[in-house]
């Protein structure tokens, strides 16, 4: 994705709503780690989750700016960190998020549970 290529993060940045902490699917999370970005994300839930399990950002306590300062800190001054994050990212990326392999799992599960008949699909 060249459109970031002149990116060294992407900010994952929403309003402390706990609503969002699980029940958000953000598009630019998924664009970010495409691109091979790292991310600092500002809520708990299944993106933090994800970004610290794949080591591939930042995460920081919601409206602590304090956090996110010292994140922003951080990655500016660890060029060589944030490469290796970004690798993790599109690793994590492509081994979670392939849209080949999704469809296939989706056609699988749909077929194992006969929500249709096998000629309609």
């Amino acid at each position: 994705m060249r459109f970031f290529d002149g990116s060294d993060l992407g900010l994952q940045i929403l309003q402390n709503i706990p609503e969002f902490y699980d029940g958000t699917s953000p598009n630019k999370f998924f664009d970010y780690i495409a691109a091979g970005l790292p991310v600092l994300a500002n809520y708990p839930g299944w993106v933090a989750d994800m970004i610290e399990d794949g080591e591939f950002g930042f995460c920081a306590t919601p409206e602590c700016s304090s956090e996110i300062t010292q994140a922003l800190i951080n990655a500016s001054e660890s060029k060589n960190q944030l490469r290796e994050m970004g690798a993790h990212a599109r690793t994590y990326a492509r081994d979670n998020f392939d849209r080949d392999r999704l469809t296939a799992g989706w056609i699988g599960f749909v077929e194992d549970h006969e929500f249709v008949s096998r000629g309609d699909i």
